[in-house]
């Protein structure tokens, strides 16, 4: 009897050993029941991405008392997240096909107190580059608002369409970062480029862009950027958190003692997001 008790006794052990470490080990879904999972569009890179918003996941994780699981994906990817996943953070554009789903927060770019962002044209000065016969465009990325559309109107009340006003359109591969698009343009490739304001004014400040050498200006009304938005699968009260959540980041900025708040801001900066924005007045006195 007594081996027979030793036995049992290493048995209860053992599981409890396998029990603890399973807790370390990444054997579980992210989408397990009372876990949310943020889907991100990747930037410059999958890994850049997931550190860049892992610290924003641990952050909205503890406001809302439930695990929030970043998962990063392609534009390709996305339809099919959009399906199934109940958190973004994505271009709105890529909203537009969507119904149900709500916008929580727009993300502001750096330097900017609002979230509305302008496309700005860049072009070398000397030329104009809408009297070209068939001049060469890069746009900051193709899925942003300010890559494409928000800028259409503008291209095409100056004689150049987007769809074929161009020799050539071309766009960066990083929806966060437009400096990709604006280096192109600086070594000559191309006649043109429309970027973020954020992103212009950061490549000014760099020395990418020099004002002496290039014009730049408006080329459209502010609008689109980056969201963060929730499925309708997601409940209104976890809505009302992460919103809340969000926006409370410019208030906990400059608290010392809020630690997640201040590492949330510091990995969003990796995507030139520097913090959120309400998208209409008065937020949390919606339902």
């Amino acid at each position: 009897m007594k081996r027979v008790g030793e036995v049992g006794t290493w048995v209860i052990f053992g599981l409890v050993v396998i029990a603890a470490l399973s807790t370390f080990l990444p054997w579980h879904d992210p989408q397990l029941p009372g876990s949310v999972q943020l889907t991100v569009l990747e930037g410059g890179g999958r890994t850049r991405t997931q550190r860049a918003v892992k610290p924003l996941c641990e952050y909205l994780s503890q406001q809302l008392r439930r695990s929030v699981v970043p998962k990063v994906v392609t534009a390709s990817q996305m339809p099919e997240e959009l399906s199934k996943a109940r958190l973004f953070l994505l271009p709105v554009s890529l909203l537009a096909d969507s119904t149900g789903f709500e916008i929580l927060a727009r993300a502001k770019g750096p330097g900017l107190d609002a979230a509305y962002e302008r496309p700005y044209l860049v072009f070398p000065q000397g030329k104009r580059w809408f009297e070209l016969k068939k001049p060469r465009l890069i746009l900051g990325d193709s899925w942003s608002w300010m890559g494409g559309k928000g800028a259409s109107k503008y291209l095409a009340e100056h004689g150049h369409p987007l769809d074929s006003g161009f020799s050539e359109v071309a766009s960066g591969h990083d929806v966060y970062d437009h400096e990709e698009a604006l280096c192109a343009l600086a070594h000559g490739s191309y006649d043109l480029a429309i970027v973020r304001e954020s992103d212009l004014r950061r490549a000014i400040e760099d020395g990418i862009i020099d004002p002496k050498r290039f014009s730049f200006g408006p080329a459209g009304p502010p609008g689109g950027g980056i969201v963060l938005a929730a499925a309708p699968s997601l409940s209104p009260a976890a809505r009302r958190s992460l919103r809340s959540a969000a926006l409370n980041l410019d208030a906990f900025r400059f608290d010392n003692k809020h630690m997640p708040a201040a590492l949330a801001l510091s990995g969003l900066a990796l995507l030139g997001i520097d913090g959120f924005a309400p998208d209409r007045p008065f937020p949390n006195l919606r339902p």
